[in-house]
Order: C-alpha cells, then sequence, then structure tokens
C-alpha cells in the first residue's frame, strides 16, 4: 500500500520539484498540499527546511533556516500526522522568517527524500 501511495506522491510532485543533491524541495504552495497528502498517509513530518534562490535563472538556492515544533521534546514521538502538518501548514502560511521560494521536510519515520531522490 505504502509503495503505491509513494509511487502517487512521485507522479503528482516530482513535475514540480526540484532535486538538489539529497534535497527534493518544492514551492510553499506545492509543499502545502504535499503536507496534506503526507498526512494522509500517515507520516509524521516533525520539520521543515526554508530555502531561498540566489540566482534564480541558475538555479542556485541556499537554505535559511530549519524549523520543527518538536526539537527536543518527546511529544515528537506521540504527535500525530494530522497535528504535525497543521502546525507546519500554520508556520508554511504565517512565514515567521520573511520571504523563502522553497520546502523540503524532515519526517520522524522516513526519509522522504529519498522518495524523490
Amino acid at each position: 500500500m505504502m509503495e503505491e501511495q509513494i509511487s502517487k506522491l512521485r507522479e503528482k510532485y516530482l513535475p514540480v520539484g526540484i532535486v538538489k543533491g539529497r534535497e527534493f524541495l518544492l514551492s510553499p504552495e506545492d509543499a502545502i498540499h504535499f503536507l496534506q497528502d503526507l498526512a494522509e498517509m500517515g507520516v509524521v513530518v516533525i520539520g521543515c527546511e526554508l530555502w531561498q534562490y540566489v540566482d534564480r535563472s541558475k538555479g542556485w538556492a541556499m537554505e535559511l533556516c530549519g524549523a520543527g515544533g518538536w526539537v527536543g521534546d518527546d511529544r515528537y514521538q506521540t504527535i500525530t500526522a494530522t497535528d504535525a502538518a497543521a502546525f507546519l501548514e500554520y508556520f508554511l502560511v504565517r512565514r515567521p522568517y520573511g520571504d523563502y521560494d522553497l520546502v523540503t521536510f524532515i519526517s520522524r519515520d522516513v526519509w522522504i527524500n529519498d522518495w524523490f531522490v
């Protein structure tokens, strides 16, 4: 079942995402939809990394910061996929760290980037 769901995610998001090294990056808008899809699969996303283009014409981007709601907190072991996604969606929409162009996610149980790179 999980392999079939991953295959569908690849079909849906590879055309709109960017692979940089071992990172799979999405626009903020696509990232929110991706986050919702992951929650429906039961994947607990505990954090994200925000990126900004340095030179869009060359595809150069740099990581601005990483963010998560449960770093160093035992709650990340019991948080549900839906609650984790709701927190990160709220974070991505509010943009507390200013403007960013790309997002990648960190999961509790699986290495999401391996599905795409």
